[in-house]
């Protein structure tokens, strides 16, 4: 099938060769949408037969210059525009940075006549996302393969940022620190509550070692627990541990607040330990509110003591008194 003629694409789609070479019409959650910069209008139609086959009621608009493409790359969420390269001499600085600005969700293609690593190279390094030589003999075909991988893969993406920024605004509602630790036990993630907490910032933070803010005299305690390689039920929960605060240029010795800590192994699909992930409450408060409970407890059995003793005491005294009332009356 050659790129050059729209009979013997035309006779393509229709006698199924797409369908033979492993392609088929794409079911579409959301209309596709595509941008074509050509200023050949054969080419122009040879792209459109081919997508219009693989993705039905897509949308296909055409422009013939790179000032045209920046016109029309607002006007919609394109997820798609095919750029021809014999149209960069217009612009003497990249045009792509310019439409990824645009729209930056969408997938941008180079297609070339020229087959060499170099050009390649720098159309990938200018910011296309892909390049195709358009002189192969199944060139459309290719097209719309790889157009099908890069909506594929920009779909996952799209949906990645979404899950990140969904578990983004839930570790920003959460009342505890959520921290994660590499296999070496350094800190790959922490959430900005630490800043709160302890006084240091995510960025001093990462990449440090888990012990840094744990004391000395809690490390054998925390080396089980604060990297802990366990799930499920053996997972350590609330265990409660003392931490280091960030120094603060006023004070001689860094002080220490308490923490309840829960943690649990991360592993990926074959097993392998990946690392820990966990969080961190600050409890300090409300044990010196347990503690000043328990010291007002105290104290009021201490007085209920006292005040015992001393109505013995007073009994003691009276009783002889009251006995020889008792007996004059």
């Amino acid at each position: 099938m050659q790129w050059t003629s729209s009979e013997s694409f035309a006779r393509a789609c229709s006698s199924g060769l797409l369908r033979n070479t492993g392609t088929s019409a794409m079911p579409q959650s959301e209309p596709v949408s595509i941008l074509l910069v050509n200023e050949l209008a054969e080419e122009i139609k040879l792209t459109t037969l081919a997508f219009r086959a693989f993705f039905p009621h897509c949308r296909i608009e055409a422009v013939y210059s790179l000032e045209e493409a920046i016109q029309w790359a607002p006007r919609a969420q394109w997820h798609l525009i095919l750029l021809d390269d014999n149209l960069l001499a217009q612009r003497t600085t990249p045009i792509f940075p310019e439409l990824k600005r645009l729209v930056p969700s969408v997938v941008l293609v180079l297609q070339t006549e020229r087959s060499d690593s170099t050009s390649a190279l720098n159309a990938l390094h200018t910011g296309a996302d892909f390049l195709l030589y358009k002189k192969s003999p199944a060139f459309l075909t290719e097209l719309v393969l790889y157009t099908q991988d890069a909506f594929e893969k920009r779909d996952l993406r799209l949906a990645l940022e979404r899950t990140q920024e969904r578990y983004g605004r839930l570790i920003d509602t959460v009342n505890d620190v959520v921290y994660e630790l590499d296999t070496d036990g350094r800190f790959t993630y922490v959430s900005p509550l630490i800043t709160r907490t302890l006084g240091y910032s995510q960025e001093e933070l990462l990449g440090a070692a888990y012990s840094v803010i744990v004391p000395s005299d809690q490390l054998n305690q925390a080396r089980h627990c604060f990297n802990d390689r366990r799930t499920g039920t053996r997972a350590s929960r609330q265990i409660e541990l003392e931490l280091i605060r960030k120094p603060s240029p006023d004070s001689a010795f860094p002080s220490r607040i308490r923490i309840e800590l829960s943690s649990k192994g991360l592993y990926d699909s074959e097993r392998r330990y990946r690392g820990t992930l966990g969080t961190l409450r600050d409890v300090s408060q409300h044990r010196r509110q347990e503690d000043a409970i328990h010291q007002f407890e105290h104290q009021l059995q201490e007085t209920d003591r006292l005040l015992a003793q001393r109505w013995l005491r007073l009994v003691g005294q009276y009783r002889p008194i009251l006995k020889w009332r008792l007996a004059d009356s």
